[in-house]
Order: C-alpha cells, then structure tokens, then sequence
C-alpha cells in the first residue's frame, strides 16, 4: 500500500521518492484513485525531496569557523591602546633604569671593599712573617711593594723569584697581582692618593686605603660616603 497524504495535516509524513514515482505512475498510468492527494501535492513533495537532495552535502570533519573568531583575528590595536602600551612602557622604564644604575653602583662598591679587605689581610700577614715590618717598611717604594706581595722573600724581605730554603726565601707570594681599583681601574699603588692611583699605601702602619681621586665629589657623593663609612679612604 502506498503513503496516504492527508492534505488538513500541517506536517507531511516522510516518504520516499519510490512512492511518490508509484502514486504518480498510478495516476496517470493505470487511471487509479490514489490516495486524497491532489497532483500539486505529490508534485511538490517530490521536487522538495529532490531540493533536500542537491542541498545535502557530505560531512568533512571539519569545523566551520566561527565569524566572531575570524573578526577578532583581522582586529588590529586601536591607536589609544597602543599609547597605554607605550606609557606603561614609558613608567616601568623610568622605575626600572634608575634601579639597575644603582645596583651596578653598588656592585662596584662591594668589589672594590672585598678587594681592600683581601689586600689588608695579606699586608697583616707579610708583617706576622717578617717581624711586625710592613712591606716596603720605611720609604716607600712601589716596586719593591710589589714585589714583596707577588713574590718569594725572606725574614728580612729580600726578594726572590723561586722559593729556596737554604737561603730562608721561604715566605710568599702574598697576592698573585695587585687588584684593580674598579673606579678607574688601576691597580697602580702610591703614598698619596691622586688621580690614576688605585690604592693609597701607608708604609709606616702597612695600611691600604682606595684611591677615590678620580671619583666626582659631586655625582659620585654618594659612593664616596658609602666608602668613607667603610674606612676604606685615607684620612
């Protein structure tokens, strides 16, 4: 039997194109009373079935793209957000450069006290070793200084390159070489301070101080507080 099509009802039974093709066949064909359908509906149903079959198209797995999403990429930074940007940038830098600056000041402020207080500790040594005399005891010589420090020497501090017992060159070396001052790098050492000078040496007491001749009295205020509050410049 075929579908019978009930033309009061609002929604139509689904149907096959097989039997919308048998009812017509019979209409025409074989002058048989089809169901109470008129020949418009059957025609309509069969062109909307034929539509929803052009119309269906095959799953391909992949998703539609959602139009919000492709507005939001092609959206571009509107000209106030690109100041806030570059005012928060502007803020941070201004808190941040002046932070750096100080900490490489100060950095340079606990080298050069670590490097004062390594040279002082091996001038009190070489004095243990030679008889409570400093190095270059008297008048002092800078070379000599240094060569008591980076080299072998005796009770009496005559020098020598190689350490030899039986002659009682048997103290030292006290440093490998004299630190550099990182305010003007120089390791250079004299009685008074001036400039280039990179440590002032008291051959009397056998004290060491830094050598701050080339620092700025001015910008350099603080860094020299900081230093004459460690003890490390020379009254």
């Amino acid at each position: 039997m075929t579908s019978e099509y009930r033309p009061g009802e609002k929604k139509a039974k689904a149907i096959s194109l097989t039997q919308i093709n048998t009812d017509l066949h019979r209409l025409f064909y074989n002058n048989q009373k089809t169901s109470p359908c008129s020949l418009w509906q059957i025609t309509k149903m069969k062109l909307s079935f034929v539509f929803k079959q052009k119309k269906a198209k095959p799953k391909t797995g992949k998703h539609k793209k959602r139009k919000g999403s492709n507005m939001r990429k092609n959206k571009g930074f509107t000209l106030v957000e690109i100041l806030i940007v570059v005012v928060i940038l502007g803020i941070l830098a201004a808190i941040v450069i002046p932070q750096f600056s100080d900490a490489s000041t100060q950095s340079k402020v606990s080298s050069c006290l670590s490097s004062l207080q390594s040279l002082r500790s091996q001038v009190q040594l070489y004095k243990i070793q030679h008889n409570d005399n400093p190095p270059s005891v008297g008048a002092f010589v800078e070379a000599t200084f240094i060569a008591q420090m980076e080299t072998y020497s005796d009770a009496s501090g005559t020098t020598a390159a190689a350490k030899n017992a039986a002659t009682g060159i048997i103290y030292g070396p006290y440093v490998q070489d004299i630190p550099d001052n990182p305010w003007n790098n120089s390791d250079s050492v004299a009685a008074a301070d001036a400039t280039t000078v990179g440590w002032v040496y008291d051959a009397t007491t056998g004290d060491v101080y830094i050598g701050i001749a080339d620092l700025d009295a001015v910008n350099d205020a603080e860094v020299i507080a900081s230093l004459t509050d460690a003890g490390a410049v020379a009254p």
